[in-house]
């Protein structure tokens, strides 16, 4: 009978070591799910950090070929107005012998005419 006793002695705090592992198996999930749960949510904010970098990084990059297109655009523009300046000047310079030509003429009959009214009036003088 003794054996017996000590038997559900020892089946007593037998039960009760199992009962504490339990519970402190059962505690130490809780702990690991806190822990997970803290981590999960820093790396949903770093997800969404990231995200937010990469976004960041697009409209950079947007705004650098925006700004190269504008540069492009630019130069274009400017090279056009420099042709568009050449091309006048060019215009200029090949008209001006015809210029040089009507200018010729043009002296020409003024002094012809200049001639003609001196010799008029040198006819029409009394001596």
């Amino acid at each position: 009978m003794e054996n017996e006793n000590e038997f559900g002695e020892y089946k007593e705090h037998f039960d009760e070591f199992i009962n504490s592992l339990t519970a402190q198996k059962a505690d130490s999930q809780k702990e690991l799910e806190k822990e997970r749960a803290m981590k999960q949510k820093p790396d949903k904010e770093t997800q969404k950090l990231r995200v937010k970098v990469t976004d960041s990084e697009a409209k950079l990059a947007d705004a650098g070929a925006t700004g190269a297109s504008i540069a492009k655009l630019k130069a274009k523009q400017k090279r056009k107005k420099h042709k568009t300046q050449l091309l006048k000047l060019r215009n200029k310079l090949n008209s001006m012998p015809e210029r040089l030509k009507r200018l010729r003429e043009s002296l020409q009959n003024s002094n012809r005419k200049s001639l003609h009214s001196t010799l008029i009036l040198v006819r029409h003088k009394p001596i």
